[in-house]
């Protein structure tokens, strides 16, 4: 199930693109002109290329594309498809030897969901740019989000659907946008009541939640912890309407973080490779601490989203599977 999101911060385009048969996909953010940004990398498992130059130390000055991939760390080759797109499409820095176009690319762990020998390439990444819109984006079982799952303390049979989902947190003329791929090993839950939305259950035929913060907290240790794999990820987007450096966009990206710590329960776990990306587009005055508190609301609605428009595919029960089933029990 797909829902589209509206795309509120000018100049940014957003597209997907994915292989149902391998269920991967990879999902490009376009930035024209070039947004300044910079990245938060808060997990021990991160993939990633290009990241390099989200630092503010770094002489990159603005980026031209975020890019998140599934297929782990063989998806991050389709950053070559985006490069090459922005290039013939006249994008990225200028050198004395031609362009070289800026996209920081984080990768998903979803291996394990779908064909793992399938995974995304080039030509998937240059697709996802020329599908990319400035009005509107899909929600749900598309691009990075297409193999994504959550509540994995007993690996994927016992887990459910994560996916792309997508929110907005304003203030006055400030517009934060948050676009997250919600591959957690955590259970994902509600801010408000913190009750669990979607994670690890007790058994594949059952729909009831084992809790996994509990369960860890009881002594329970599992394979993934015993012996840590590096499998799971919350990738996170953030882009402001606002005018900030590259060390504001770094504290607000940090700030962001919280939104990841709201949502998924345990977050930041020893088999997590959680990042945060964030743009700023340069058209409002912003404090940076503002804006890292209106992103890290959008992130936590956008994690949220991410797994109440998933689709399953058959494979592991999404949200709306879990919902329907305690409807037809009376629940």
């Amino acid at each position: 199930m797909t829902a589209e999101f509206p795309i509120r911060i000018p100049g940014l385009a957003i597209g997907h693109a994915r292989d149902v048969d391998a269920k991967t996909g990879v999902s490009v953010f376009l930035f024209d002109p070039p947004a300044v940004a910079a990245g938060w990398l808060g997990g021990v498992a991160t993939s990633t290329r290009q990241a390099d130059a989200l630092r503010p130390e770094h002489v990159v000055p603005a980026v031209d594309a975020f890019l998140f991939v599934g297929g782990s760390a063989y998806g991050l080759d389709a950053t070559g498809g985006a490069l090459s797109w922005l290039e013939a499409h006249g994008r990225g820095l200028t050198t004395r030897h031609g362009l070289v176009p800026v996209c920081p690319t984080a990768a998903i762990y979803d291996l394990g969901f779908g064909r793992g020998d399938l995974r995304p390439a080039a030509a998937m990444a240059a697709a996802a740019c020329e599908a990319a819109r400035s009005d509107a984006v899909a929600q749900g079982s598309v691009g990075a989000g297409t193999g994504a799952t959550v509540g994995k303390l007993y690996g994927v049979a016992q887990a459910m659907k994560g996916g792309f989902g997508a929110a907005t947190a304003e203030e006055d003329e400030l517009v934060v946008q948050a676009f997250v791929a919600c591959n957690a090993f955590g259970d994902v839950v509600d801010p408000e009541t913190g009750r669990i939305i979607a994670g690890a259950r007790g058994h594949p035929t059952s729909f009831d939640f084992i809790d996994t913060a509990r369960r860890l907290a009881e002594g329970e240790r599992p394979s993934p912890f015993i012996k840590p794999r590096p499998e799971n990820t919350v990738l996170t987007a953030v882009v402001a309407n606002a005018r900030l450096d590259k060390a504001q966009c770094q504290l607000a990206a940090k700030r962001a973080e919280d939104g990841i710590r709201a949502a998924v329960r345990p977050a930041l776990s020893p088999v997590d490779g959680d990042v945060v990306f964030l743009a700023a587009t340069g058209a409002v005055q912003a404090d940076p601490e503002a804006v890292g508190r209106l992103a890290a609301c959008a992130v936590a609605q956008a994690i949220i989203a991410a797994v109440r428009h998933a689709d399953g595919f058959g494979l592991v029960p999404a949200w709306r599977d879990r919902e329907a089933a305690k409807a037809r029990d009376g629940a």
